[in-house]
């Protein structure tokens, strides 16, 4: 399953778990608020999935610091993330369905013993509607991670990006015949593309010839494998510009002269992985917009919780060292202080 909760999946753990909004808001997205409560709450929720997933909420840094002022660091980045999406969402039409959501968490719930996911929110006090909360808002932000994408993004460029990395779509079976010099080569070709020669031919020709380490085992037959796979840049170009039946001329790699046989090819169609450029392409598109808003100053978090990194998007924890700011963090009660 895709990221869950922006990453939060993999670094979440202790938070307090009591919640009354302090006087002043932990955050603020283009003027509204993001309260201690839903701090806390969220908090309690990604400690939930921490302990199901064994894995720590925050990074604690420096002495001083504690397990549960990194968590609420985390959980406070993290909903100015959900927040800026939802911004994006109300102002572009993007949703997710109940049906979307409640599937989402069904396969996420199933990946724990049954009832788990259930008892661990009631033993940190948040209930199974809080998650899916939490949920949502993560879906929300992928999805208009992916909006921002095809709307800033042409058909012509993500149709450059497969052009570029087109090995990664490309499978292969090839048979190759690999010798030391280019006369070597030569001869094997003129012998390999005969009249009447066969593959058999090439095969056993390989068997005798080849200096390939693996043709004791496979003949030179390498069987069906992505081209991305061939670690020369040469041979790679080489193999892509190859119908099925050809018998390359020599090919000069990092390992010697090779002949090559191409015994099938199949090409997956920009079409069928136009999604997955697009979602390689979402984190990247989201944080961008996210930093445009943060130059813009229509991002704001308060240093009891630390300062939002413009480059990491994450809060970080604030001392008395800190260039970025002379500030001393202190917390409402309910909330841990930033350390």
């Amino acid at each position: 399953m895709r990221t869950l909760f922006r990453g939060c999946i993999a670094a979440i753990g202790l938070c307090v778990l009591a919640a009354c909004a302090g006087p002043q808001a932990a955050a603020s997205v283009a003027g509204g608020a993001i309260t201690d409560e839903r701090v806390a709450t969220t908090a309690s929720v990604f400690q939930a999935v921490s302990q199901l997933s064994q894995t720590p909420c925050g990074q604690v840094i420096g002495d001083g610091d504690t397990q549960d002022a990194a968590c609420n660091r985390f959980s406070v980045g993290a909903l100015v993330s959900f927040d800026v999406a939802q911004g994006y969402a109300d102002a572009h039409d993007v949703a997710v369905t109940d049906a979307d959501l409640l599937d989402t968490a069904d396969r996420f719930s199933k990946q724990f013993a049954k009832g788990a996911l259930e008892s661990e929110l009631t033993s940190q006090g948040v209930t199974y509607d809080d998650f899916l909360t939490v949920l949502r808002a993560s879906m929300l932000q992928q999805a208009v991670s992916t909006s921002i994408v095809e709307s800033t993004v042409t058909d012509a460029e993500l149709r450059a990006e497969y052009e570029s990395k087109l090995a990664d779509h490309v499978i292969v079976q090839i048979d190759h015949i690999l010798v030391s010099t280019k006369a070597e080569a030569d001869d094997v070709y003129a012998q390999v593309t005969a009249p009447g020669a066969t593959r058999a031919d090439f095969l056993a020709l390989a068997k005798q010839v080849s200096k390939d380490p693996s043709v004791s085992q496979n003949g030179g037959a390498l069987g069906s494998t992505p081209v991305s796979q061939f670690s020369d840049p040469a041979f790679q170009q080489a193999v892509l510009a190859m119908n099925v039946g050809d018998i390359s001329e020599p090919v000069q790699s990092q390992f010697g002269w090779h002949v090559i046989h191409m015994v099938d090819k199949e090409v997956t169609p920009f079409q069928d992985v136009r999604a997955d450029i697009v979602s390689s392409k979402a984190d990247g598109a989201f944080a961008d917009y996210e930093r445009s808003m943060i130059a813009d100053g229509q991002i704001d978090v308060n240093p009891r919780f630390g300062r939002l990194d413009p480059q990491s998007l994450q809060v970080v924890r604030i001392t008395s060292t800190d260039a970025a700011s002379s500030v001393s963090p202190t917390a409402p009660a309910s909330v841990a202080p930033a350390g």
